[in-house]
């Protein structure tokens, strides 16, 4: 799960497959080699929040679909 603050400043948990990434927001075509980013986000987490809306959308589960944008 991922904490997402929304306007009213609570924190919501998300599953990850609650969300998705708006088209064209990650200008990279090629990745590399993340395994430096993915070490840093498990021992740090992530340091700037995630910033998205609410999409009308829902995950197979029913859950509301968050777009990070």
């Amino acid at each position: 799960m991922a904490a997402v603050k929304n306007k009213e400043s609570k924190i919501l948990w998300l599953w990850l497959s609650q969300l998705r990434i708006a088209k064209g927001f990650n200008v990279r075509f090629e990745m590399g080699d993340i395994t430096a980013l993915s070490k840093s986000i498990v021992a740090n987490g992530i340091k700037d929040p995630l910033r998205g809306y609410k999409s009308t959308d829902k995950t197979d589960d029913g859950y509301p679909v968050y777009v990070i944008t």
